[in-house]
């Protein structure tokens, strides 16, 4: 509740009276509409990507907001002084127009409703997964904290592909992820997923796009990095964008894969049913696809390659993220052939 607060505070010192907008303004946002609904916000973007970029600023400003604040803290920390200079000085060069266009687009909306952050700030959020590549201050101890499944062919109900993801984070923490993006772009395919105000990607890796791609993860801990490749935020919102099968989602994942954010990717693909496990670290990875089969994840490397790049020891049975691996291994068992949306829900539960 105190951090709450906080935020609260600090995002109140950082806004100003939002004043009227121009005609230019009003142009950017005609198409682009937000609903309430059960404790989500469905927000619909369309268009160019300044003009999407301007709509999420404009239509997200109070989660943006609170994303900015709570990821890198207030104007004056020097957290947030670091995190504005790796995205300034190491991260833009790195980003497609496109996406630097969205991102502008988003700082200035953010400022037409009425709060003062620039570009660098909207980066410097965005790319909380990328930047302990660039500077070991800012480095953090990861603690794994999701489960997932993806399901397909002989072991669901119908036979139709089932996904499912839990995010285990504090609410003080997280608690502006109840965005639901629609997203019509000028290029590519439409695409729906969860995020908080202000991000071009998830964040918390729950996408679908309009040929049928369904991607999330769990991440995994691996050291082996390289600065000079293309940040995780940028490839895996270009694979859910332009990316219309599995093949074309590994190709674009693995295309100047810098390292960073290792996960455990599990993809499907509802014009074929066929699905795919990537775990993925730097130079490494391990990669399993059937069209009849339960793929779970739960933190825990379970593949060769994977394993031996990250010098992963012996599966530690104490180990939280291991017994959860062990306890999906029995669910699968358990209800192999029988899972649907409503199971899918009973097993995270059960998680």
């Amino acid at each position: 509740m105190w951090v709450f607060l906080v935020l609260c505070i600090a995002i109140l010192s950082l806004s100003y009276p939002a004043s009227a907008l121009s005609p230019a303004q009003e142009y950017l946002l005609e198409g682009s509409y937000a609903l309430e609904q059960d404790g989500w916000t469905l927000v619909h973007l369309e268009g160019v990507p300044y003009r999407m970029g301007f709509q999420r600023g404009y239509l997200t400003a109070e989660s943006a907001s609170y994303l900015i604040i709570s990821y890198l803290g207030p104007a004056d920390d020097e957290y947030r002084r670091m995190s504005r200079e790796i995205a300034e000085k190491h991260l833009w060069d790195r980003i497609p127009k496109e996406y630097q266009d969205e991102l502008r687009g988003i700082a200035a909306g953010l400022r037409a409703k009425g709060y003062d952050w620039d570009v660098w700030d909207v980066l410097a959020a965005n790319a909380w997964a990328d930047q302990g590549l660039y500077e070991e201050a800012l480095e953090e101890d990861a603690e794994s904290r999701c489960s997932a499944f993806i399901a397909t062919g002989d072991a669901t109900v119908d036979g139709q592909i089932v996904m499912g993801h839990n995010t285990w984070c504090p609410y003080n923490e997280d608690f502006m992820y109840t965005i639901i993006y629609e997203v019509r772009p000028s290029k590519g395919f439409a695409f729906r997923y969860q995020g908080a105000g202000g991000t071009i990607w998830s964040g918390q890796d729950w996408y679908v796009n309009e040929t049928g791609l369904m991607v999330t993860e769990t991440s995994l801990e691996n050291d082996a990095t390289d600065p000079k490749g293309i940040p995780v935020f940028v490839r895996i919102r270009t694979a859910v964008q332009y990316a219309d099968s599995i093949d074309d989602f590994l190709e674009i994942m693995l295309e100047g894969n810098n390292g960073a954010y290792p996960n455990q990717w599990l993809i499907g693909d509802a014009k074929t049913g066929e699905i795919a496990s990537l775990q993925l670290g730097l130079h490494s990875w391990d990669l399993e696809r059937t069209f009849n089969g339960f793929l779970y994840s739960s933190n825990h490397p379970s593949g060769d390659s994977f394993r031996e790049e990250a010098a992963c020891g012996e599966p530690d049975p104490m180990n939280y993220c291991y017994a959860r691996y062990v306890r999906w291994g029995q669910l699968k068992e358990e209800w192999y052939g029988k899972v649907d949306a409503e199971i899918g829900k009973m097993m995270l539960a059960d998680h």
